[in-house]
């Protein structure tokens, strides 16, 4: 199974991507377990902080609300996946709710 980075068809035209009618079509299983239909486009780039990944394959699918308890209800416009995490050495900090990406190839400024 690959996990790959999930956008909204939102925040793809909010960045001015073009999303052509009829294009690649593939099925998906969320972490909710639940199979999905996604669209499948190629990003030229994106950008986390001062990193750059170049020629990304993301899936587009609405994700719609994430915890409908949270008020307001919790919304995101992606996800990213093990394609763009496995970049990173990743640092979750649950006491100072601070999740830290570095890029293995770059080492962490102090």
């Amino acid at each position: 199974m690959v996990l790959i980075t999930v956008i909204t068809p939102h925040l793809a035209r909010r960045a001015g991507i073009e999303i052509a009618p009829g294009g690649m079509q593939s099925r998906a299983r969320m972490a909710s377990g639940e199979e999905v239909q996604v669209s499948v486009i190629r990003l030229k780039s994106i950008r986390i902080g001062l990193a750059r990944i170049d020629n990304l394959g993301v899936a587009l699918y609405e994700l719609g609300v994430m915890d409908k308890a949270a008020q307001p209800p919790l919304l995101v416009d992606g996800l990213l996946g093990a394609d763009v995490l496995g970049q990173f050495t990743t640092t979750i900090d649950p006491d100072g709710g601070k999740l830290t990406l570095q890029l293995r190839d770059h080492p962490m400024k102090e």
